[in-house]
């Protein structure tokens, strides 16, 4: 599955970004008033797959450090 941000013009969609479907592909359309919408949209998501129970990973929990992730 893959999210993919478009526009409609009236009379097609028109997609942000080239991407190969095959013919008869299934596709979900959710239509956003506005870009305050898709962040709120998304941040419920997030809220909900990372919830309150979600427990506190320590850094000494790391078994395999990704070596391309800058410390911030």
């Amino acid at each position: 599955m893959k999210a993919l941000k478009g526009t409609y013009d009236g009379e097609h969609i028109q997609l942000d970004e080239d991407v190969e479907l095959k013919k008869d592909s299934k596709l979900l359309v959710i239509l956003l008033e506005d870009e305050e919408e898709w962040a709120e949209l998304s941040t419920k998501n997030l809220n909900r797959a990372y919830g309150e129970s979600e427990p506190e990973y320590e850094l000494s929990m790391v078994k395999e450090p990704n070596s391309e992730y800058e410390s911030r």
